[in-house]
């Protein structure tokens, strides 16, 4: 999903990509994070075409990529969710693990077969 974060020092919203989104929070994938404490406006992509809008703090950091899966970033935890904004994430995401639990019941039924 793509994420445009407004920090009040960046001249610019910066947009940037993540898959690790959760009702409490994402994780931001950037080569130089911003300071824990930090404050940021978001708005989330959702692929629905909606899109998720509020107010987040940074909570954590890796400063270094450690590997292709652990890529430098930020840990932000969502301070204010504005409007739908709750219902639409958890629609979106309450669909992402039916389709993982889908999958997984059927590969469990799959090796029961065997």
């Amino acid at each position: 999903m793509s994420v445009e974060l407004t920090v009040d020092d960046f001249q610019v919203p910066v947009t940037t990509y993540t898959g690790d989104v959760s009702m409490g929070g994402m994780f931001i994938t950037m080569n130089h994070p911003r300071p824990v404490g930090s404050q940021a406006r978001f708005r989330i992509h959702l692929p629905t075409g909606e899109e998720v809008s509020g107010l987040a703090s940074v909570v954590w950091l890796r400063m270094k990529t450690e590997s292709l899966d652990r890529p430098s970033g930020a840990g932000y935890v969502f301070d204010h969710l504005l409007g739908e904004s709750e219902s639409r994430l958890a629609e979106v995401i309450g669909a992402f693990f039916d389709e993982k639990w889908q999958k997984a019941s059927a590969a469990e039924d799959s090796e029961d077969e065997q």
